[in-house]
C-alpha cells in the first residue's frame, strides 16, 4: 500500500516585504521517497529544499533538507507540486 502522494509547497523565506526573500520548496507527505529522489528533486526545483517525513515511533517529525549539487538524471520522485502556499515575515 502506498501512502499520500509527495507534495511541494512553494514558501518565501527570509522575506522582508513583496516580492522578496528565498524561495523554499517543502515537501510534504516525503516517506516513500529516497535520498537520490529528494536530491534530484531539489535539482529539479532548482532551490533547496526541505522534505517533511512522519515520526518514527514514540518521535517527532522528521525533517530532511537537501541543497543543490548539479544531479544527474536519475530515480525521478512523483511529487505533486502546488503554488504558494505560505510566506516568511
Amino acid at each position: 500500500m502506498m501512502g499520500p502522494v509527495p507534495t511541494a509547497t512553494w514558501c518565501v523565506a527570509f522575506a522582508d516585504g513583496p516580492g522578496g526573500g528565498n524561495p523554499a520548496p517543502i515537501v510534504t507527505d516525503a516517506d516513500q521517497l529516497s535520498a537520490e529522489q529528494m536530491q534530484q528533486a531539489a535539482a529539479e526545483f532548482g532551490f533547496e529544499t526541505a522534505f517533511v517525513l512522519a515520526p518514527r515511533a514514540g518521535g517527532v517529525r522528521r525533517f530532511r533538507y537537501f541543497v543543490l549539487t548539479g544531479a544527474g538524471p536519475g530515480n525521478r520522485a512523483n511529487i505533486r507540486r502546488q503554488g504558494p502556499g505560505c510566506r516568511g515575515r
